[in-house]
């Protein structure tokens, strides 16, 4: 945590920023984790990522309908 607090302290004063070694290291972690599985268990797993992107995507859409709703009731007005 330390480490963390100083990267992104640090980071408005770098022209060239530090590589965020937390992050590297879950990704390295994760994908040794997904090569470990077997093909049936790769195959879920990417279903489930899959299903993830697309919540978020329509989450997304969702709340920009909602603000576009709400951006024409008062452009209407103006």
């Amino acid at each position: 945590m330390a480490w963390y607090s100083l990267y992104r302290w640090f980071v408005t004063f770098r022209r060239t920023s530090y590589v965020n070694v937390i992050n590297w290291y879950r990704q390295v972690l994760y994908e040794e984790w997904f090569n470990s599985l077997g093909e049936e268990e790769q195959e879920k797993e990417r279903l489930r990522l899959k299903n993830i992107e697309e919540e978020e995507n329509t989450k997304f859409q969702r709340e920009w309908l909602a603000l576009g709703t709400i951006l024409s009731l008062y452009s209407n007005r103006v």
